[in-house]
Parts: structure tokens; sequence; C-alpha cells
């Protein structure tokens, strides 16, 4: 005998853990200067809504956003080494301080 999927179970929706929701304010606010989250949004190719829902945790989890917004960050938002720079956002910075330099 097997056993079959009900059509009514109920199925919680995933969503954003509070350690994302964590890196994404840290790594926002750690850009000089700070990126605000309409910045973010603007960055991200994201609105307002989406990038304040992530933040405080009430977001669906959708995989799609999380990588726009860690790529307009710079940070790995999951994973092993989720809160750490990617190699992108460590060229950005390179830019940016030698930008800051050159001035």
């Amino acid at each position: 005998m097997t056993k079959v999927d009900r059509s009514d179970d109920i199925v919680k929706p995933k969503f954003v853990t509070p350690e994302i929701a964590r890196h994404i304010r840290d790594a926002r606010n750690a850009k000089t200067p700070s990126m605000s989250q309409d910045d973010l949004a603007r960055k991200s190719r994201l609105t307002p809504a989406i990038i304040k829902e992530h933040e405080s945790g009430k977001a669906q989890y959708n995989q799609a956003h999380i990588d726009k917004i860690s790529k307009a960050l710079g940070v790995f938002l999951t994973g092993a080494n989720a809160g750490k720079i990617t190699p992108a956002g460590l060229k950005e910075l390179e830019r940016e301080k030698a930008k800051a330099e050159g001035k």
C-alpha cells in the first residue's frame, strides 16, 4: 500500500530567516556611505516594500530575490559563507577605496 498526499493538507510557507534579515541589514548599513532601503531596492531592481519585508523577516522566501539582494550588496546571504563579502563585492570595495584615494 502506498501513501498518498492529501491535497487538503495545509503547507506553511517558508519565510526569510532572521539570520538572512540580519545579514541584509548589517551589509546595507556597513556601506560607506550607508545605503538606504530605497538605494538597495534600486540597485537590486526590487521594490522598497520587498526590501523592507526581507529586512523584517516577513517576506516569503524567494531565492531570486535573495540572489538579487546578495548581488547588490556584494555579500553572501545564505550558506556557509553567509555574511561574508563575495568576490564581486571585494572588487567593488577595492574600486571604491581606489576612487577615494585618488581624490
